[in-house]
């Protein structure tokens, strides 16, 4: 299942991650979360955080520090794959044969065993999949957008 979002409903651009954030935390807390495939910029401040660096090819961040980051900081994905995980082996040991930039569709999920995918197109839109329906129906209801898949 999936959602897209590309409206401005609740979001001050269109991926805009605090909002998909602010309604799904508990979920993305609980996973591990590789960031890959990425182009974001930091919109208001004169400094990076070390943990969210754009010039890294792969980020890998527990779920809590990448709320803390994105809600302390205005950043806008250009492009990007969230990919939320229960396991997520450290950098040096990942297995990039489970990753790569396969999905064509609004519903191919990019890492094989990601819980929630939050996928950011070219500024324009936010797709979230995810298999669990509790997260999709509260994605659903706080942005006013349909279920797809």
């Amino acid at each position: 299942m999936y959602i897209k979002i590309d409206n401005e409903y609740r979001m001050n651009y269109q991926t805009d991650l605090r909002p998909v954030f602010e309604a799904i935390q508990e979920y993305v807390t609980s996973l591990v979360w590789i960031i890959a495939g990425h182009n974001f910029n930091y919109l208001s401040n004169e400094y990076i955080d070390v943990r969210l660096n754009p010039k890294e090819d792969f980020i890998r961040l527990p779920g809590n520090e990448l709320i803390e980051i994105v809600n302390n900081n205005k950043i806008q994905f250009k492009w990007g794959v969230l990919s939320g995980c229960k396991v997520i082996p450290d950098i040096n040991n990942f297995d990039y044969d489970k990753w790569g930039l396969k999905n064509y569709s609004a519903e191919g999920y990019v890492y094989d065993d990601a819980e929630i995918e939050i996928d950011c197109y070219d500024g324009l839109f936010t797709i979230i999949r995810t298999e669990n329906s509790e997260i999709i129906e509260k994605l659903s209801d706080y942005f006013k957008r349909e279920i797809n898949g």
